[in-house]
């Protein structure tokens, strides 16, 4: 365990549990003491007197000027300090997060290096053996004779077209990494870390998933009152019926009017609550750098398309949730560039899926379920289907 976890990592991580409490508890105490010094200050500029032979005096117009001279600690005052206090601890918390996100992609790309480290730079097991073979055809003949490549040495006596018999997203990938960024390393190189390298992407998509689902910022509202056409028809022809009968009875029974015609809020995270969301993001980019489940499928040499397709899943969900995500500036309606922009996204990252992996129809209908949930749920927005 010491060796997965390093103590300082522990100790960071305990540190951001801790954070906003003794956040919380040090502007308190920093409100108290404020306070308590300020009627002090107040008391004794109004009741110091001198005693001289029996006589007792005012106070000396030094100590007069002192105390005139020194600033009044007022309720503006304190809110200042604690807003700079603050500022400082949420700092130094997002600086221990960055941190402990550090450590778990150094994790996950060592632990993925082991083989390489323990057997040589080699391809394993046969599926990946047969994807090196395609990338070197591809990088040796090109893409033209790639798509249209019977191979002979395979599937005897019969042969492969393996241009219409695989999905060729990870030579392609391997390919351009040998052309535009590691031209000086070999093809069967890149082909033995391309594994690993996406392990460590496959645990930063998870984090910004993470980070974006643990948010409370979604909003909540009726597919009814939220597209043009069936917003009229439904305010004209069904709403007066709908609403003597969910008036009448479904409200009665189950307590709602399951959101229609109505638009209202999740309660939202109170003000200055910094640590939840950085704090579920750290914990599932550490689970996703150390599961079994995906180490299996990303280990140094492994060659095959689950290597980069989880990183094209995990990518594909993290945009497509932050496409969804309601923000002041939008609040849900109207065709904003930045929506549209994060759609586009979702669309490049699933195109990829569906170019490196033979799952990339669970990605589709895990997205059209959870759309559709939403909907149920009285959370739909124009943003579903922009």
């Amino acid at each position: 365990l010491s060796q997965v976890f390093p103590l300082r990592v522990l100790t960071l991580s305990c540190s951001l549990s801790l954070g906003e409490n003794c956040t919380r508890v040090y502007i308190g105490v920093c409100r108290i003491a404020m306070v308590d010094l300020d009627k002090k200050t107040k008391k004794n500029n109004g009741s110091v007197k001198t005693v001289t032979n029996g006589q007792t005096n005012a106070p000396s117009s030094s100590s007069n000027t002192n105390d005139a001279s020194r600033p009044p600690v007022t309720e503006a005052t304190v809110d200042s300090t604690v807003r700079s206090v603050s500022r400082l601890i949420q700092a130094l918390i997002f600086a221990a997060v960055l941190q402990v996100l550090y450590r778990a992609l150094v994790e996950a790309y060592t632990i993925r290096l082991h083989a390489i480290n323990e057997y040589g730079r080699v391809i394993h097991e046969f599926d990946p053996y047969f994807n090196y073979r395609a990338t070197e055809y591809l990088y040796e003949h090109g893409w033209q004779a790639f798509c249209t490549w019977f191979d002979y040495l395979v599937w005897y006596p019969l042969g492969r077209p393996v241009g219409t018999t695989i999905y060729p997203g990870m030579q392609v990938t391997a390919v351009a990494l040998k052309n535009y960024v590691l031209t000086d390393m070999s093809i069967n190189d890149i082909c033995c870390f391309i594994p690993a390298w996406f392990g460590v992407t496959a645990t930063m998509a998870v984090f910004a998933l993470s980070f974006e689902c643990t948010r409370s910022t979604a909003r909540y509202e009726s597919i009814f009152s939220t597209i043009p056409l069936v917003k009229d028809i439904y305010q004209l022809l069904f709403k007066p019926v709908l609403e003597f009968v969910w008036n009448g009875i479904l409200v009665k029974i189950t307590g709602g009017d399951w959101g229609l015609g109505r638009v209202h809020r999740k309660p939202t995270a109170p003000a200055g609550s910094f640590r939840t969301p950085w704090m579920c993001a750290t914990a599932a980019a550490w689970i996703m750098s150390i599961v079994p489940a995906h180490l299996l499928r990303s280990i140094g040499g492994g060659y095959d398309n689950e290597s980069i397709a989880m990183t094209a899943m995990v990518l594909t969900f993290a945009v497509w949730t932050r496409a969804l995500r309601d923000t002041p500036e939008t609040n849900g309606s109207g065709w904003l560039p930045g929506t549209m922009l994060w759609g586009a996204l979702t669309g490049v990252a699933y195109f990829y899926m569906v170019a490196a992996w033979g799952g990339y129809v669970f990605v589709l209908n895990v997205i059209g379920v959870h759309a559709s949930v939403l909907v149920l749920l009285g959370r739909y927005s124009t943003k579903l289907h922009r």
